[in-house]
């Protein structure tokens, strides 16, 4: 009985395993597809930052309120710093054919859910002075139910992108083993 355990123990460990291989093609469609993804995704936070800056820069004009006229532009800045972050950082390099598909795809892959899972610093954290100064304004006092509203909207974003981080850390994996 031992014997035969034995064997087949031996069996199962010198059994090859033939994964899944992508062709060279498949992995350049791949990493086409996730770059269309990025960059739609990108367009889309960009447009949000523009109506960002120009809603809260119209405020920070026509408000009488100071709390208000410094939130407004703090959260103008705040925008202001997330599209500089994503038009610099979030932005896919093209390929340049110095790499295989395999190395761009990961190192692609790994850069965006690192910035995925960093959402706090470069992107929420930047929004939040603003956000904390506008109620301030004695006038605006009854206001401070936004702060909930903020910290439900944030922690969304954050769990969110945690977990398109988490997706993308599966993708890696899959692309790194095939």
């Amino acid at each position: 009985m031992t014997d035969d355990l034995d064997a087949l123990r031996d069996a199962w460990a010198d059994q090859t395993v033939d994964g899944r291989r992508f062709s060279e093609d498949e992995l350049r469609a791949r990493g086409q597809a996730f770059e269309r993804t990025i960059r739609r995704r990108n367009l889309r936070e960009l447009v949000a930052a523009a109506f960002v800056v120009a809603t809260f820069g119209y405020a920070a004009v026509v408000r009488d309120l100071p709390f208000a006229r410094v939130g407004s532009v703090l959260c103008v800045l705040g925008a202001l710093r997330v599209a500089w972050v994503i038009w610099t950082r979030a932005s896919p390099p093209r390929p340049d054919g110095s790499v295989d598909g395999r190395t761009w795809l990961v190192s692609e892959l790994t850069r965006q859910r690192d910035l995925l899972r960093d959402v706090w610093r470069w992107y929420l954290g930047p929004l939040v002075p603003g956000l904390v100064v506008l109620p301030l304004d004695r006038e605006a006092s009854d206001l401070w139910w936004l702060y909930g509203i903020f910290a439900v909207v944030f922690a969304g974003v954050h769990a969110l992108n945690r977990m398109a981080a988490r997706a993308i850390d599966r993708e890696i994996g899959e692309v790194r083993d095939a």
